[in-house]
């Protein structure tokens, strides 16, 4: 069965693309799952790591499948160099896309109308990245998909700083997606033994409750930034550090939840 899984919060910097990419990688490369990442952040951070082209060279993105009224998703997607994965690609127009789908009566579900059938047996994730804000890009990934995950910072004060916020743009979006779940809060960035990121986790178990919130943490890591800074996954950086030993931790345990 497809696990459309959204990465979503409108607060950047908390390691939202980060885990998409590694995510993918430890599914698709780790666990053989057939993955898709859907590139929904007019950053396209995904797309630069993942992709086998620049996102301005893509012939095929995500922009033209919301826009097209041809496209479908599985008709859209191109391999990348991982084993497993496949990528719809983002580009910098989906910086106007919101505008442009809210000519649309049917905006919030544009994308919810391009996964198709054929896209069911391709694949067993779609794993989508959506932008750091609540407008209509986030809303539509959301309304695509069967389960959400939450990454929130462990070393910023900030970290619960709009959560309120999404709840409530979630809770509008299960008023036409009932069978959208919290898949969970994922704990990013986490320095052992300082007082902050203690402290934070502990207002993360009240804030989700415990129950809602991944075993998983992803310590802060070299590895991972490394990798970050030449655009790898930590698992083509360092298969053996510390951010690759996280990362497939995560994809255990989210084959657990599903």
């Amino acid at each position: 069965m497809l696990r459309i899984i959204a990465i979503a919060n409108q607060k950047g910097g908390v390691g939202k693309t980060t885990t998409v990419i590694n995510l993918a990688a430890a599914l698709g490369m780790k666990l053989n799952k057939r993955v898709l990442v859907i590139d929904l952040d007019p950053q396209a951070n995904a797309s630069l790591t993942l992709g086998n082209v620049n996102p301005l060279e893509a012939k095929r993105t995500i922009y033209n499948v919301l826009m097209d009224k041809t496209r479908v998703v599985s008709t859209s997607y191109e391999e990348t160099r991982l084993d497993n994965v496949s990528l719809i690609y983002g580009d910098l127009r989906l910086c106007s896309a919101d505008i442009e789908l809210s000519r649309s009566a049917r905006a919030s579900i544009a994308l919810s109308r391009k996964i198709d059938v054929q896209i069911t047996e391709d694949f067993d994730y779609i794993l989508i990245d959506c932008p750091p804000n609540l407008g209509l890009l986030t809303i539509n990934g959301l309304l695509a998909a069967t389960h959400y995950i939450i990454p929130v910072e462990a070393n910023s004060y900030y970290a619960l700083v709009g959560l309120a916020q999404l709840e409530k743009t979630i809770e509008d979006v299960k008023e036409v997606n009932e069978n959208l779940k919290l898949m969970g809060a994922l704990v990013t960035r986490y320095k052992k033994n300082t007082k902050i990121s203690k402290g934070i986790i502990q207002e993360i178990n009240k804030y989700f409750t415990s129950a809602n919130v991944f075993q998983t943490i992803i310590n802060s890591n070299t590895s991972i930034e490394q990798a970050t800074h030449m655009n790898k996954t930590v698992f083509e950086y360092d298969g053996r550090s510390p951010g690759a030993k996280d990362y497939l931790e995560l994809a255990e345990e989210i084959e657990g939840i599903v």
